[in-house]
């Protein structure tokens, strides 16, 4: 028979076994603690601050006894002190700065959250352990709710965990730094790789031409293509393979720098287009000789081949600062992600302006297409001209190597916006259908090469200019060439 002092001995005893055994399962777990050793011992229950910690709420740690502060109460993080808000600093780091705002995060939140801000437990986080190096900082300040569990929800749709953003006041509000981890997807690895293995052929067809003699329209058009088109590869392997910008500015910019590069080689490509079907078309150009119309029309289409792209960049921009983070139709560059936001931002500020651009090339060629054929029908009348039936052949021969570059680019990026499409729809549950021709779409500059650089013609072209730099080389050097020499290096002149 037990005494009631035994009974009571007893009691505490199983209390503390009880304890010890929660205390060793939620160690681990316990990420956030305080200390609560000067707290009510209530039996088995240690009550401090109106809190109650109850067995493998808290454990020993030496003398002191800490609690899971956040296994009781819904934790947040703050980013500075109460009396301080974060800035970008100018190493593309965070800092606190003395704030004269009289809003505190706990006021701030009564806005954020229907739960009473005293079930909150504030923790004040150094201000450059906001977020892990491998991790990159938004700032979203609505559509904003603090879930019971520490959670923040944005847009009702996204969901981060309580060591994934922080609050701040900024402009005399309550706002949060999310940290975002831009793991590369299949696709994206894909398309770096095809962009990557793109971008030599891309760059030796831009200096062969660069190289030639004697460049024409077509031929400065297609560099100024090539090069515009290196440039937004270069960008996009960059922000996927690089995702953590060290700074919102520089992400930005990277992101409307990649849209505005890929807009200018899509409108260099339509100047191409045009300029064919122009030439068939018989169109008479600038006045002048050929060589001052020809540059007169350089000049027209780099006005715009950049500058609609330009407007496009700006529009896009007017969109961004217009239109709340949380809504689908902003363009989200430097939010989430460096680049474009998925779903109608993408459509609106990317593949409706290349489905347009894809669209009016392809009627090009159709137009001009029709043309040779009605040419062709009247043959007879060539014959008895052989200078217009020599012009004639040279921009037939032109046409057709262009066609076979329209063709590439019209079947990849039509593909290319189908596979987009489907993947929206489908939140990219048959994404997998698709890695073959985004995967062709990204090595595009290899095709190029082929179709332009890999000719018999070119590699003649670029002799002669070799030769005629080695002739000018034996001039300058004092060397008296021989007769035989003088008219070689005349004849290979551009």
């Amino acid at each position: 028979m037990f005494s009631p002092s035994k009974c009571k001995c007893v009691t505490i005893l199983l209390a503390w076994i009880l304890a010890l055994n929660f205390n060793a399962a939620d160690d681990s777990s316990c990420s956030v603690t305080v200390d609560i050793s000067d707290g009510v011992v209530e039996g088995a229950n240690i009550t401090k601050d109106g809190v109650t910690y109850m067995p493998g709420k808290y454990f020993e740690d030496g003398t002191t006894i800490k609690g899971c502060v956040c296994q009781v109460k819904t934790c947040l993080r703050r980013c500075c002190s109460s009396n301080e808000t974060l800035t970008e600093s100018a190493d593309g780091g965070t800092a606190c700065e003395a704030s004269n705002s009289s809003v505190d995060v706990l006021q701030g939140l009564q806005a954020v959250s229907e739960a009473n801000v005293s079930l909150f437990h504030i923790i004040s986080v150094p201000a450059r352990e906001v977020c892990h190096e491998n991790e990159s900082k938004i700032f979203v300040d609505s559509d904003v709710e603090i879930a019971s569990s520490g959670d923040l929800i944005w847009g009702a749709e996204t969901v981060f965990s309580f060591d994934q953003y922080c609050s701040s006041i900024v402009d005399g509000h309550v706002g949060f730094v999310v940290c975002v981890t831009a793991d590369l997807t299949l696709n994206a690895i894909i398309y770096c790789i095809g962009m990557i293995i793109s971008m030599p052929f891309l760059l030796i067809t831009f200096l062969v031409y660069a190289l030639l003699p004697d460049r024409n329209l077509h031929q400065r058009a297609l560099m100024f293509y090539v090069l515009s088109l290196l440039i937004a590869y270069i960008l996009l392997v960059t922000i996927n393979l690089a995702p953590n910008i060290p700074t919102w500015f520089w992400c930005k910019f990277l992101g409307y720098s990649t849209l505005f590069f890929f807009m200018v080689s899509f409108f260099w490509m339509n100047v191409i287009c045009f300029d064919i079907w122009y030439t068939f078309s018989g169109g008479r150009g600038f006045m002048g000789s050929k060589r001052t119309s020809e540059r007169r029309r350089l000049i027209f289409y780099s006005l715009y081949a950049n500058g609609v792209p330009l407007l496009i960049v700006a529009w896009t921009y007017g969109m961004q600062i217009s239109l709340p983070n949380e809504c689908e139709h902003n363009p989200g560059i430097g939010v989430a992600k460096c680049f474009l936001a998925t779903g109608w931002a993408s459509l609106w500020y990317f593949y409706l302006e290349a489905g347009i651009v894809v669209i009016a090339n392809i009627t090009f060629f159709i137009l001009t297409a029709l043309r040779i054929r009605k040419v062709k029908q009247e043959t007879s009348m060539l014959k008895h001209n052989d200078s217009k039936r020599h012009t004639y052949e040279k921009d037939k021969q032109k046409f057709n190597l262009y066609v076979k570059l329209l063709f590439a680019m019209g079947v990849n990026w039509s593909m290319e916006v189908i596979s987009w499409l489907v993947n929206w729809n489908t939140k990219s549950e048959y994404q997998y259908i698709w890695y073959a021709t985004d995967f062709f779409n990204a090595v595009y500059g290899v095709f190029i090469f082929f179709i332009f650089v890999f000719k018999k013609k070119i590699w003649t072209l670029l002799q002669r200019r070799f030769n005629w730099k080695m002739s000018q080389e034996t001039v300058l050097t004092g060397t008296s060439p021989t007769p035989s020499n003088v008219s070689n290096s005349k004849s290979t002149l551009p």
